[in-house]
Formats: structure tokens, sequence, C-alpha cells
């Protein structure tokens, strides 16, 4: 599986993961001119934003800690033009992670962090 493909495959797996617990799809992959969004849910009436990463091992650190300023930035850049665009600007917006690990097409593991940033 190429990095690529592994980010698809983590992305899909982490929507499963959050349907079953209850989130609402709104849209994968949602680019803007400040970036892309990985997955926007419904939680309870409040728009989420959620990065996702996903990794085969903690090599190189959490997962969690290549969502540095400068990510997050760019997520809330564009999740603020998605908004100006398709959404209501007065809904509660939160910026989740996902951390999905493989190991080879499996996942073993699945961390949700609520309200990162």
């Amino acid at each position: 599986m190429t990095n690529l493909e592994l980010g698809y495959f983590g992305e899909k797996m982490a929507t499963e993961y959050l349907r079953k617990q209850g989130y609402v799809l709104i849209g994968r992959n949602i680019r803007t001119r400040c970036g892309e969004l990985d997955i926007i849910m419904k939680d309870k009436g409040v728009l989420v934003a959620i990065e996702v990463k996903t990794r085969r091992s903690r090599q190189y650190g959490l997962p969690c800690e290549a969502v540095n300023r400068r990510k997050q930035r760019h997520i809330r850049q564009s999740m603020a033009l998605y908004l100006a665009q398709y959404g209501n600007h007065q809904m509660e917006v939160r910026f989740d992670v996902v951390e999905v690990y493989v190991l080879g097409d499996v996942v073993t593991h699945i961390q949700h962090l609520r309200g990162c940033f």
C-alpha cells in the first residue's frame, strides 16, 4: 500500500468508526484554496472538522504530533472558507484528530482525540 492509499484507507476507517459513534458524514476530502479537510461530520448539532493521521508504527512519534500549528492554521482557514460557502457562520465548530494504526491492511487501533485545537 502506497502512502496515498494508506491515507485514503485510514480516512475510510475513521469515517466508519465515527459513524458507529453516531456521527453523520457531511463530506470527505474537501478542497479549499487554503488546503484540504479530510472529513467533515456532524456530532449532535456540532460541525466537526476531522484530520486523520494514519501510521504503520510510532517510529516517528504519535500521529497527532504531525498536526502542528501550521497544519492547524490551514485546517481552521479551510473550515472558515467551507462555512462561508456552504454553511451557517453561527454553527458551533470543533476540530478533532483521529489516529489510525494499520498493520498490513488491518486496522489495529483507532484513537479519537476530540477538540484538539
